[in-house]
């Protein structure tokens, strides 16, 4: 039985699909667009492995989650973002292959993701349109998450130090499919005010790469 710890940097980007019923015709011509953002983070893990191929990795990772869009108005787009930090807890089931100084893998699981609170940056409207405020909001949600790595085993004599780098993809399937049900829509006096947004995002791609020891 093997035991690692280590660190690592996370680069990656969040992702939104447009929904198909993505025009509210009866309170705004606004569109939903889709989203995408680079989200860089980093993280600290623990890995246990026997006999070199069965794996469980265990991770804390803190990422800036960010989602831009934009509204397309007379074939002019507004652009605007949501922004929120997360922790995301990835426990992935992993099977390696320990032949010579590279060990590829592969690795799946789940992984919670708890957001912080949501910011944005407005559209920059045109002079003389009222548009509503854009607001974000998120409760916590949970990505599948699976991904092929590779583990670069340093020839150091008595240290077993290695540098894993890894490509992570994540879904979150229980986003729900309508523009309805991805945004309130607020209206006060007969007018569309706020929009606030639900910031689970639907995919999320990262790339790692880190440094980590393991114990024989």
């Amino acid at each position: 039985l093997e035991i690692g710890a280590g660190g690592f940097f996370d680069a990656g980007g969040e992702f939104m699909t447009q929904p198909t019923d993505n025009k509210d015709g009866s309170l705004t011509s606004l569109p939903f667009n889709g989203f995408a953002g680079f989200s860089p983070g980093g993280g600290i893990g623990i890995d246990f492995r026997y006999k070199g191929i069965l794996g469980l990795e265990f991770d804390i990772v803190r990422r800036l989650q960010v989602g831009k869009s934009e509204f397309t108005i007379n074939g002019v787009d507004f652009p605007w973002q949501i922004e929120q930090r997360a922790t995301q807890l990835p426990l992935l089931l992993k099977l390696s292959a320990p032949i010579g100084l590279v060990h590829p893998n592969l690795f799946g699981g789940i992984e919670p993701v708890i957001p912080g609170p949501a910011t944005t940056v407005q559209p920059g409207w045109p002079t003389g349109f009222a548009g509503p405020s854009i607001e974000a909001a998120a409760g916590s949600w949970l990505y599948l998450t699976f991904g092929l790595g590779f583990e670069f085993a340093l020839p150091i004599e008595g240290a077993d130090l290695r540098i894993p780098f890894a490509i992570r993809l994540s879904d979150n399937p229980s986003l729900p499919e309508s523009a309805f049900e991805r945004a309130d829509y607020i209206m006060e006096g007969g007018q569309l005010q706020r929009i606030v947004y639900v910031s689970e995002w639907q995919y999320q791609a990262a790339i790692t790469l880190g440094v980590w020891y393991h114990f024989l």
